[in-house]
């Protein structure tokens, strides 16, 4: 399968006008321009003005829990291997997003979010949140 795209915004390089991403089976096997795609067999789905991100993000993944102490990077490698190119780590409170942060400079693959969760509210103080905020 081949998507097209006004625009493809490829992680590691620059945005490609008239772009294009080759699929096979469930995986992104090539992006460029349209152009050099569009000899390929198969179906073709012209997404016409839009703007694609290929590859696929776990936009909520707790890999800071200390269930994940264990085996955390093969977590992250099974992840990525699988095709997954970012995950998100969101802080609940202070602790855990010091813990997101930390985790998100020693994998390249890795974001943190940081902040107080609703449920976690008894941890937010001026201090904490000053914590948060460094």
């Amino acid at each position: 399968m081949i998507i097209r795209a006004r625009v493809v915004l490829p992680i590691s390089q620059p945005p490609i006008e008239d772009g294009a991403v080759l699929i096979s089976g469930n995986r992104i096997t090539d992006v460029g321009q349209w152009c050099d795609f569009k000899a390929h067999a198969g179906e073709v789905v012209d997404l016409g003005d839009s703007i694609v991100l290929p590859g696929l993000i776990n936009a909520h993944c707790h890999l800071d829990y200390n269930k994940f102490d264990p085996d955390r990077a093969e977590v992250i490698r099974r992840a990525n291997d699988s095709g997954l190119i970012r995950l998100l780590v969101p802080g609940l409170h202070h602790r855990s997003s010091k813990e997101a942060v930390l985790l998100a400079e020693s994998n390249a693959s890795v974001y943190a979010a940081v902040g107080f969760h609703p449920t976690d509210l008894e941890e937010f103080s001026a201090s904490t949140f000053q914590e948060v905020k460094e």
